[in-house]
């Protein structure tokens, strides 16, 4: 019990958390607790790795202390769920990294990630840094027996390499692109600055594509 409580003292203290973990259906309670027992918490990496859906979906149903940096990968989300979880800390969020993320709208056929990317505009005054990665589409196909889903991957490709940002002094996006298909493709992208403009630019530069057209 003592030892417990000294834990939890020191605990609390803890500004930086880094938590990469393997979710299964029985592990989402303790993941949550490491969180919510740290109440000034500034930066969070939180990696599920997990096919678990269900899993992914518990883990980011709790309720952040407010942040300024998080950093969020390898998991399963709608997007209700995804701005929820970010909304404790929306007076307060600086930086923010989307990397192997899926948005299922299997689950809420609303969810894209331009409504994603719009709400972050609209919401998050305070995001100076924006870096997305490798992010997914989920949704169902109605036409396949069971009516099955299907995954699309985002690209930007309509963004160009060094093309200044509308509304900024002649900034620019931090671009990764790949060839894909004799075709360059923008895989990545990240930015520092007016993010408000940013945003505005990625939601209208969002392209989904599925895998057998790569």
């Amino acid at each position: 019990m003592r030892q417990g409580t000294k834990f939890r003292e020191g605990w609390a203290h803890l500004q930086s958390l880094h938590l990469d973990v393997d979710i299964k259906s029985d592990t989402p309670s303790w993941t949550c607790d490491l969180v919510q027992l740290a109440p000034n918490l500034k930066k969070l990496s939180l990696a599920s790795c997990s096919s678990d859906e269900g899993a992914c979906l518990n883990v980011l149903a709790l309720e952040l202390h407010p942040l300024k940096e998080l950093c969020l990968r390898s998991t399963y989300v709608t997007e209700a769920v995804l701005l929820r979880f970010l909304i404790s800390s929306r007076p307060s969020l600086q930086a923010l990294t989307l990397r192997s993320i899926y948005l299922d709208a299997s689950l809420d056929a609303s969810g894209s990630w331009r409504s994603v990317l719009k709400g972050l505009r609209d919401d998050f005054t305070q995001l100076k840094s924006i870096s997305l990665l490798g992010i997914h589409r989920i949704g169902s196909t109605t036409h396949t027996p069971g009516g099955s889903s299907q995954r699309s991957r985002v690209f930007f490709t309509p963004l160009a390499q060094g093309a200044p940002i509308p509304g900024t002094q002649g900034e620019q996006f931090d671009l990764r692109i790949k060839e894909l298909r004799q075709k360059p493709r923008v895989i990545a992208v990240s930015y520092k600055g007016h993010v408000k403009e940013a945003l505005t630019m990625l939601k209208e530069s969002v392209e989904y594509i599925e895998p057998h057209m790569l």
